[in-house]
């Protein structure tokens, strides 16, 4: 088998599904619309974060429903099971459909990079400082596009990965589905509960907690509209490790199963 095909399929099924038109609409039309709204409206203020986010309030959801489709089609078709007749081409199946989920990640990074310069050719400063969302002291513009390129990229691989080694386990593409929208939608709100909870409980600063779950399991940077603008370098690091981890575990467990 080889990886290139693997690839090269599901990179055609991306483009050919009628899905993915639609899931990038619906996550640029907020961020065009904050464009327009900017240009209309003289005493608007918008940046490269307020943009960033209007496109991620659905492309979050999307990136990672696209990311997770790339494997769940073949559980839904049962053609997952043509590439399960070798420990090597189970391997190089796993490591395919990571490199196609990364894929799928790229192109909504570059989406987003395509609506910020085109606000900014439009005369949007994306580092001016805005009510409610300013910019972290990016060097310069270049910095924050890479930042947005590269956040859907670990957001595509980390998710995907994670519910790749769990559908090993869950043979059922709805179920993952289900899963994946659910943490996707409701961990940042699970995380602000915990907060609370650990506060009731140990008499402390919630912020404690937070502080935690934010190093650690930077999970809700991610989640919260995010396009790696909001994500801070260690949190990249951490998400960097549990890609790495649950790559090897979805490796020896892809080897290990019977089909």
């Amino acid at each position: 088998m080889n990886i290139l095909k693997v690839v090269g399929y599901d990179i055609r099924d991306f483009f050919a599904s009628w899905l993915t038109y639609l899931f990038l609409f619906f996550s640029v039309a907020p961020a065009i619309g904050m464009i327009v709204s900017a240009q209309l409206i003289d005493d608007l203020s918008i940046n490269g974060y307020f943009l960033a986010y209007a496109f991620g309030s659905f492309a979050i959801i999307f990136v990672i429903v696209s990311a997770v489709r790339v494997f769940t089609k073949d559980i839904t078709e049962n053609t997952n099971m043509l590439f399960m007749n070798s420990k090597s081409n189970r391997t190089i199946y796993a490591i395919g459909k990571i490199i196609s989920m990364g894929f799928v990640g790229f192109i909504y990074g570059a989406i987003l990079v395509i609506v910020l310069l085109i606000g900014k050719a439009l005369g949007t400063d994306l580092l001016e400082p805005a009510p409610f969302i300013s910019p972290a002291e990016h060097e310069s513009v270049g910095h924050l596009l890479s930042e947005a390129l590269l956040g859907y990229v670990v957001v595509a691989l980390v998710f995907g990965t994670i519910y790749l080694f769990l559908s090993l386990f869950i043979r059922r593409s709805v179920f993952v589905f289900v899963i994946a929208v659910i943490v996707t939608l409701f961990y940042p709100i699970i995380e602000s509960l915990g907060s609370l909870a650990f506060s009731a409980l140990f008499e402390k600063d919630a912020n404690i907690f937070i502080d935690f779950l934010q190093k650690y399991f930077p999970f809700s940077a991610a989640t919260s509209g995010v396009s790696g603008i909001s994500i801070t370098n260690p949190q990249f690091l951490m998400m960097g490790i549990y890609f790495v981890v649950f790559l090897v575990l979805t490796i020896i467990k892809i080897r290990k199963t019977d089909y």
